[in-house]
Parts: C-alpha cells; sequence; structure tokens
C-alpha cells in the first residue's frame, strides 16, 4: 500500500494533479467514510482499493451519482466507472494450470484419480472464493487428478497454513499435491514440508502451488529443481507493476477529461515453474 501511495501520488502530482492518500486501515466501515468525506471535500476521482468489496457498492453510487470518478483498483466494488484489477477465477485456472503440468512429469505413468490433491481455499469475499473455486478445476484438466479434501483456512497468513499441513498429514498422509489460494499459504506448506518433522518424506511426489511471486517465493521454486523446496510453481498477477501505476494515472486522466475507456480491464496472468522462473526473477 504504500507503494501504492507513493508511486501514484509521483506520477499524479507531475501531471499536475492533487493527489491525497487515506488508509482505512483493513476496516471496511472507516473506508465507506472517508469515500464520503472524500466526496464532501470535493474529490474529482477516488481510486479505491477495496477492503471489503461488498461493502462498497452503495457509497460508490452515491458518490458517482454526485459526479465524481470511481476507480476500482484490484478488487470490484460493484458500481465504479472503471476497473483495473484481476478476473479471480482465471487466477485460480491458472494455479490449477502450472499444477497439472507437474503432475503430468512427476506421475508420468499414474492411472486415473491416484494423485491426492488437497485444496486451501479462503473464501472471506467474493473474489477470494472465486479464485477458490477454481482451483478445483485441475481435477477437469488432469484425469490423474484426485480431489480429496478442501480445507478452509480462514486467513493466508504463513502459520496458519503450516499448521493445516502438519494436520493434514496426519490425517491423509498420501497427499501429493496441495493448491493455494495464494503465496503466503503456500510457503506455510512448504516450509513444514522441508521441516525435520515433516511426514514427507519422498518431496520429489509433492508439490504446492499458489499466486504471487515475492523473493521468497521465488527462491523456493528455483530450490524445488533439486527438491530442496516443494513449491513448484505459482501465478502472477498484473506483469510489470510500474507499468500498471502508468496505466492507472493514464485512465484516471481519461476519466477526467471525459473521455472512453475501456470500463473493466483485466490484469494479465502469467504461470510460473521451474522452466520459466528465470525469465521473471527480476518481477
Amino acid at each position: 500500500m504504500a507503494l501504492i501511495q507513493k508511486q501514484l501520488g509521483d506520477r499524479f502530482k507531475a501531471a499536475g494533479y492533487k493527489f491525497e492518500s487515506a488508509s482505512a486501515d483493513g476496516n471496511a466501515q472507516k473506508q465507506i467514510e472517508q469515500i464520503e468525506n472524500f466526496v464532501t471535500m470535493g474529490a474529482d476521482e477516488i481510486i479505491v482499493v477495496a477492503v471489503e468489496p461488498s461493502s462498497l457498492p452503495d457509497v460508490c453510487k452515491k458518490a458517482m451519482d454526485k459526479g465524481v470518478k470511481i476507480l476500482a483498483f484490484t478488487a470490484n466494488t460493484g458500481n465504479y466507472d472503471a476497473f483495473m484489477g484481476s478476473n479471480e477465477t482465471k487466477v485460480g485456472e491458472s494455479i490449477a494450470n502450472i499444477a497439472s503440468k507437474w503432475v503430468d512429469k512427476a506421475f508420468k505413468n499414474a492411472g486415473d484419480g491416484t494423485v491426492n490433491t488437497v485444496i486451501f481455499s479462503l473464501n472471506n469475499n467474493p473474489d477470494a472464493a472465486a479464485r477458490s473455486k477454481a482451483l478445483s478445476s485441475i481435477a477437469d484438466k488432469n484425469k490423474k487428478v484426485k480431489i480429496t479434501k478442501v480445507v478452509e483456512l480462514g486467513d493466508y497468513n504463513t502459520d496458519t497454513a503450516l499448521k493445516a499441513t502438519e494436520n493434514l498429514m496426519q490425517t491423509n498422509p498420501e497427499t501429493n499435491l496441495i493448491l493455494c489460494y495464494n503465496g503466503s499459504m503456500a510457503i506455510g506448506v512448504n516450509s513444514y514440508a522441508m521441516s525435520p518433522n515433516s511426514l514427507i518424506k519422498d518431496k520429489s511426489k509433492f508439490g504446492v502451488f499458489g499466486s504471487e511471486l515475492t523473493t521468497e517465493v521465488s527462491k523456493a521454486i528455483e530450490d524445488s529443481k533439486d527438491n530442496k523446496s516443494v513449491l513448484r510453481g505459482t501465478a502472477l498477477l498484473g506483469g510489470d507493476i510500474m507499468a500498471m501505476f502508468d496505466k492507472i494515472v493514464s485512465k484516471s486522466i481519461s476519466l477526467l477529461k471525459g473521455e472512453k475507456i475501456e470500463k473493466d480491464d483485466y490484469a494479465t496472468v502469467d504461470e510460473i515453474d521451474i522452466d520459466n522462473i528465470a525469465n521473471f526473477k527480476q518481477k
């Protein structure tokens, strides 16, 4: 969020616009009040990074009715003049695609329904639920895969995923594959898998996948080549982040000028594994 604030602020000010920002500190009601305050202050446009998207359609519509442009960034606010973010179903399907490729490599001669797969999901908002649901598409993509369990974690913390994996392996030690909602969960699974008390003995027959490409995720994918990690791949949303900031400002200026723009602008999703990680390390 600090990066978003600085990069957008610098760009808008360079273009001759006044820019102010406010943090809702993870509080949906506070965010509603901040949007109302910006409208009262005479804002021409509000860029909204939603805390809880389902709480914002009414306040965004009220702002739009008063002539304020709404650009929803990362999450769909229901009512907006422009949306820049992700197709969460596509993100989930991309995670499933990468995992399916690994299954075919790691289990070349496996029979149908023999690669036991668990989903670590998050359903605390509609976007998260859409991505989590799409993870299960791996069973349609690859007949070798059998989904044995879907575990709702409640949050995406690394420690939560680590503990969930430890519990899972006590009850489902035959698990070969875990698909995670995001990268933090995947790091948690990997941390358990590589720990001294791990019940996963044959690391070559175990894989975990998620989204995002942090430095930690990148290194884990590289280490997976020699099974020093079981984090095999990730879905990267959005491509070049600096180009994205430029695009937000350009789209905003067009909105303010009354120019016609593409209302829904979905980010690209790159599918990254050991075969192409070298091309994405700097992103």
